[in-house]
């Protein structure tokens, strides 16, 4: 049994939190970190300050996350673009006409990333998408869901999700059935094992935490953690870091996370065309 170790930002009695500040549990990879001060004195970075008691995560991690909700169907096909193809290769010699056919294997080595996180992905998604369809009873049909293709069943679950996601992030503790012994994402929670299996628990913070890393984790392999195209001043925080997303019929500020439609964009970019000169 392993039990995963508070942040500062979790335990109110930690040495490094700032007396009377909550923090986001995000810690240091906020999107909103900043710099405090210690009870000790030392400066470190650390998340953004919490002014809502019943939140562990600020409003622009929360923002983030429904942003990585939205993504999880286009990252599971980027994901299976980096997979080798399936299909048998199989050659007949040309020197010798009655040889037998002879399988190949497949050209491209079989790279084990790609496919333990769209595992990693689908596993998780439809195990906090039941967990929260029970906590707001709601019927959940597990069956059909496990005769879905992959993609379809990441993309229904990812969606309710983030539909519900304030009731996600309260989630109390929770009882999942670990897949495999020697999934490693498992190792900072409390596993127990009884007569049925393996089952790992956790809260809705840890399922939030564990989002933000499966969809980072994607774009850094996918080679897309930076937005191509030139960025635009952002009406909500004034950051030039408001970029379009043609995959996914959307533009997004990649500071604050806020989500603008095609049409919102481009009235942003006419009007700074106009004032500025910016050209379009």
């Amino acid at each position: 049994m392993t039990t995963r170790p508070l942040t500062d930002s979790q335990d109110p009695h930690s040495p490094g939190t700032p007396d009377g500040l909550r923090l986001c549990v995000r810690g240091d990879r906020c999107e909103d970190a900043t710099t405090h001060v210690a009870r000790s004195g030392v400066t470190f970075r650390g998340g953004a300050v919490l002014t809502d008691p019943n939140h562990q995560f600020c409003p622009t991690c929360q923002r983030y996350l429904s942003y990585a909700f939205t993504g999880f169907a286009l990252d599971i096909a980027d994901l299976t673009l980096l997979l080798p193809p399936t299909m048998e290769i199989r050659y007949r010699d040309n020197e010798v006409p009655v040889a037998p056919r002879v399988k190949k294997g497949s050209p491209l080595g079989f790279r084990a990333e790609p496919w333990t996180l769209i595992e990693a992905i689908d596993a998780e998604t439809s195990a906090w998408a039941a967990s929260v369809a029970t906590e707001v009873d709601l019927p959940w049909d597990r069956h059909a869901l496990h005769h879905m293709r992959v993609g379809a069943r990441v993309q229904l679950c990812a969606t309710f999700l983030r539909e519900w996601q304030p009731h996600l992030l309260g989630l109390p503790e929770q009882r999942h059935r670990l897949s495999t012994d020697t999934d490693h994402r498992h190792l900072r929670y409390r596993v127990t094992t009884d007569a049925y299996g393996t089952w790992v628990w956790r809260n809705g913070t840890d399922a939030g935490l564990l989002f933000f890393d499966l969809h980072q984790q994607v774009q850094a392999l996918c080679g897309r953690a930076q937005a191509d195209g030139a960025r635009m001043p952002c009406p909500k925080c004034q950051r030039p870091a408001l970029v379009r997303e043609p995959r996914r019929n959307l533009a997004v500020c990649r500071c604050c996370w806020h989500e603008y439609t095609d049409e919102e964009y481009e009235a942003v970019r006419d009007v700074l065309s106009t004032a500025f000169g910016i050209p379009t």
